[in-house]
């Protein structure tokens, strides 16, 4: 039981740090993508001037 436990715990750290990760690089890649290109996509919120 411990052994198992051990392993999720470690599964799930990794997961979060791997998920965090993730979620850091696209969001720079979105940015980097609405700022080149003015589009309005479903992660940006569209403006009420537009």
């Amino acid at each position: 039981m411990k052994k198992l436990k051990k392993k999720k715990s470690k599964t799930a750290v990794a997961e979060l740090e791997r998920i965090e990760r993730m979620s850091s690089s696209m969001l720079d890649v979105l940015n980097s993508r609405c700022r080149t290109a003015r589009r309005r996509c479903r992660w940006c919120r569209p403006r009420p001037r537009w």
